[in-house]
C-alpha cells in the first residue's frame, strides 16, 4: 500500500476509536492494530501520544478503542515500545503529523512536558488536527477518556515492563506519570474507569516499579475504598490485588491482615462466581507466603465450611458423558513431554503442577528482582499457564477446568499441608455430615465430602492413618454408586491412599487391596468416560505402588486393560497407553510369557499400523511401546525392526521438513 494511502488511513482510524458505536470502534482497533503489526508503534508516534494526553483531561471513554488496538498485537507492540522516541515532530510526509487537540490545554502540556522531559506539545512545529467524519477537530467526551485507559491497560497487560523501562528521550520512565492518574482513577464514579485503572496497577505489583513501592499505601486505601464496590469486576480485581501482594509481597499487607482476612472470608461467599473465585486463590497464596500460620488459625472454624461448601458440583457442573459418543477435536488436550504423570482431568492434577508453578515463580520474585527479564519471563509462563488451566476447553458447553469448586479443593489441600492435623476436629465433622446424608438430592454433597477426604489425604495422613481402613472400607462401595460423578471422585481418592493400600497389604493381608483393585478395575469398563479417565489414571498410580503384588493378577489386569484399550475413545485411550507402559515397568520380565504378549500385542500392532506418522495419537503410543519394549527384553524383538524402521522414518521425515521450513524462512526473508 502507498504510504500515502497509510497515512490517510491512520489519520481517519484516530477518529473511530473514540465513536460512540462499539462495533466501530472494534473494528478500528484491529486495523490499528494491525498497522502497528505491520510498520510498528514507531511509524506512528501520534497514536502513543495520545494516549498520554487523554489521561489529563475530564472526559472518559476513548480508552476501549485504545485498548482493543494494542492488546491485539502484545508481541510486535512489546519490540517497538521498547525503542519508541516520542520525537513528535518526526514524520516522513510534511502532511501527515497528526495531533489531538483537548480542551483542557493546560493539563495535556503538563503531561506532556511530565513524560517527555519538558518538550511540550504547543511546541511542536507544524502540528494539525485529527480529521474527524465530518465533524473538525477531535474533542474528547467521556467515551474518549474510557477508550484511552482501556488502551493504556492493554498495554499494562501485555507490556508492562514496556512503561518501567528507561526510554530515549524522556527525563523518567513513563509508569512515573502513568500509576499516580490510576491510583486517582481509584475514585473516579464510573465503574468502568475504576476497573480500568485497578487493573492496570495490578499488573505492577510482581514487577514493582519504584513509584508503586513509594505509593503502597496509597494503593491500600484505594484498594479498601473499592472492596465493596457494587461492581463485581471491581472486587473481583481487588481480590486479585489481595491475593498478588500475599504471594510477593506480603510484608505490605501484614499490617492490615486481620481485616484482610475477614474480608476474604465474606467475599469467598460473592454471589459472584468468579469474584468468589478470586477471593479463593487468597488462602492457597496466604499458605505459601512466609507469614506465621497462626496467624490464619482462628479463622479456620470459618473458613473451612465456607470450602466444603464452595467443593459442591453446581448445578451446570454435572456432565454426564456418554462413553459410547466419538471424542471431538476440542476435548482433546494438548500434549507434552514429561515424566510418568498419570493426569486425569480431576481437581489434583491441577493442584500438584500449580504448586510447582507457584513455588518457581515466588523463588525467581526472590531471587531475581534485579533481572526484570528473568523477572518477566517467568510471571509471563505462569500467566500463560493458568491462563490454558483456566480455559482448557473454549467451547460454551463445556466447564472451564479452573472454576471455585477446584479451586476450594486446592485451598483445602494447601491448608492440610501447613496445618496438618490441627484442621481434623472442625473438619471430620462437616465430612461425616456430608457422607452420611442420604437421599437423591444429597449427593452433591456426598461427592464434595469424598472430594475433601482427598484433597486432605496428603496433607493429614498422620490422623487420618488410624481410620484409613474404616475410610477405605467406605470409599470402596461408592466406587458402584449411581451417580457417576460419585464413582469418579471415588477413585480419585482411593489412588491418594495407594501407598497405605499397598502397605495394608503386605500387614494385613490381601483382602482390602483386592477390593480396591477389583473396584477399580470394574470401573475401567464404566461407559461413563469421565469414570472411564478418573478409573485409569488411579489405576495406574496404584500400579506403581504395587510393583510385584500385580504378578499373581496380570491376567485380569490385562484382560480389563485391553478391553478398555478396544472400547475407549481417543482422549481416555491416552491414558490405557499410560497404564499399560505403567504395569510394564512395575512387573518388568514377568510380562514376558506367551500368553500376555498374546493378550497385549496383537491390538497394540494393530493400531500401531492404523496411524499415520503424522497423527498425535502415535506418541504415547510410543511411550507405551518404550516401557514394554523394556519389560519384555528379548520378548520384544520380534517387533523390534518393524517399530524401530518406523521411527527412524518419523525422524528423518521430520528432519526434513525442518529443513525445508528453513529454506522457506530463509527464502521469504530475501
Amino acid at each position: 500500500m502507498p504510504h500515502a494511502n497509510q497515512q490517510y488511513i491512520k489519520t481517519e482510524l484516530l477518529p473511530c476509536v473514540t465513536a460512540a458505536d462499539k462495533q466501530i470502534r472494534s473494528t478500528a482497533g484491529t486495523v490499528i492494530s494491525t498497522f502497528v503489526q505491520i510498520g510498528g508503534v514507531a511509524e506512528w508516534p501520534e497514536l502513543l501520544h495520545a494516549l498520554v494526553k487523554c489521561l489529563d483531561s475530564n472526559d472518559v471513554n476513548h480508552m476501549e478503542g485504545a485498548m482493543d488496538a494494542l492488546s491485539k498485537s502484545p508481541d510486535r507492540v512489546e519490540d517497538d515500545l521498547m525503542g519508541f522516541t516520542p520525537d513528535w515532530a518526526r514524520r516522513t510526509d510534511e502532511n501527515a503529523t497528526v495531533e489531538v487537540v483537548f480542551p483542557n490545554a493546560a493539563a495535556a502540556a503538563e503531561a506532556d512536558a511530565e513524560l517527555t522531559g519538558g518538550y511540550a506539545a504547543s511546541d511542536e512545529p507544524n502540528s494539525a488536527a485529527v480529521p474527524s467524519s465530518g465533524s473538525g477537530n477531535v474533542t474528547p467526551n467521556e467515551k474518549d477518556f474510557e477508550s484511552i485507559v482501556a488502551s493504556t491497560l492493554g498495554i499494562c497487560e501485555d507490556v508492562p515492563q514496556v512503561l518501567d523501562s528507561d526510554i530515549s528521550a524522556l527525563s523518567e520512565r513513563p509508569i512515573n506519570a502513568f500509576i499516580p492518574r490510576f491510583l486517582q482513577l481509584f475514585q473516579s464514579p464510573h465503574a468502568t474507569l475504576r476497573k480500568l485503572a485497578l487493573g492496570s496497577v495490578n499488573q505492577y505489583v510482581m514487577l514493582m516499579p519504584t513509584v508503586l513501592h513509594v505509593s503502597m499505601d496509597k494503593y491500600l486505601q484505594g484498594l479498601f475504598l473499592l472492596a465493596n464496590d457494587p461492581t463485581p469486576e471491581v472486587r473481583k480485581l481487588v481480590c486479585a490485588a489481595f491475593v498478588q501482594l500475599i504471594e510477593v509481597r506480603s510484608a505490605a499487607l501484614e499490617p492490615h491482615l486481620r481485616n484482610v482476612t475477614e474480608y476474604m472470608l465474606v467475599v469467598n461467599k460473592d454471589q459472584d462466581d468468579e469474584v468468589a473465585l478470586e477471593a479463593c486463590e487468597f488462602w492457597s497464596a496466604y499458605c505459601e507466603a512466609e507469614l506465621p500460620p497462626e496467624n490464619l488459625q482462628e479463622f479456620l472454624p470459618r473458613l473451612l465450611p465456607i470450602l466444603l461448601s464452595n467443593m459442591a458440583y453446581s448445578d451446570d457442573d454435572e456432565s454426564i458423558e456418554d462413553g459410547s459418543l466419538p471424542d471431538r477435536e476440542q476435548d482433546l488436550k494438548p500434549r507434552f513431554h514429561a515424566s510418568r504423570f498419570h493426569g486425569s482431568e480431576d481437581v489434583e492434577d491441577e493442584i500438584i503442577t500449580i504448586k510447582k508453578w507457584k513455588l518457581l515463580l515466588k523463588r525467581l520474585v526472590s531471587h531475581n528482582r534485579n533481572s526484570r527479564a528473568t523477572l518477566w519471563g517467568a510471571i509471563t509462563a505462569y500467566e500463560s499457564f493458568m491462563l490454558r488451566v483456566r480455559t482448557m476447553n473454549v467451547d460454551d458447553d463445556i466447564v472451564n477446568v479452573w472454576n471455585l469448586r477446584k479451586c476450594s479443593a486446592a485451598a483445602l489441600d494447601f491448608l492440610s499441608n501447613v496445618f496438618g492435623d490441627r484442621i481434623l476436629p472442625t473438619l471430620m465433622p462437616i465430612v461425616q455430615a456430608k457422607l452420611s446424608a442420604t437421599g437423591d438430592e444429597a449427593w452433591k454433597d456426598r461427592e464434595a465430602a469424598v472430594l475433601a477426604l482427598g484433597a486432605i489425604g496428603e496433607g493429614c495422613i498422620n490422623g487420618l492413618y488410624p481410620h484409613l481402613s474404616e475410610i477405605i472400607a467406605f470409599l470402596v462401595p461408592l466406587l458402584d454408586d449411581k451417580y457417576p460423578l460419585i464413582r469418579s471422585i471415588s477413585c480419585w481418592t482411593l489412588s491418594r491412599f495407594s501407598k497405605y493400600i499397598v502397605q495394608g497389604a503386605h500387614r494385613e493381608g490381601h483382602d482390602q487391596f483386592e477390593k480396591v483393585l477389583m473396584g477399580l478395575l470394574r470401573r475401567l469398563v464404566d461407559d461413563n468416560k469421565r469414570v472411564q479417565e478418573a478409573a485409569c489414571s488411579a489405576f495406574a498410580t496404584l500400579e506403581e505402588e504395587a510393583a510385584e503384588e500385580l504378578v499373581p493378577r496380570l491376567d485380569i489386569i490385562l484382560q480389563h486393560l485391553m478391553w478398555a484399550f478396544g472400547k475407549y475413545q481417543r482422549r481416555n485411550l491416552r491414558i490405557v497407553y499410560d497404564a499399560l507402559g505403567t504395569l510394564a515397568d512395575a512387573v518388568g520380565g514377568e510380562l514376558n510369557q506367551p500368553k500376555y504378549l498374546e493378550m497385549l500385542m496383537p491390538p497394540l500392532i494393530t493400531k500401531w499400523q492404523q496411524l499415520s506418522d503424522s497423527d498425535k495419537d502415535l506418541f504415547p503410543l510410543l511411550e507405551c511401546f518404550r516401557s514394554i519394549a523394556q519389560a519384555l527384553g528379548t520378548g520384544f524383538s520380534q517387533f523390534a525392526q518393524p517399530v524401530y524402521q518406523r521411527c527412524i522414518s518419523i525422524i528423518q521425515a521430520q528432519q526434513l521438513a525442518k529443513d525445508l521450513l528453513r529454506v522457506l524462512v530463509l527464502a521469504y526473508r530475501v
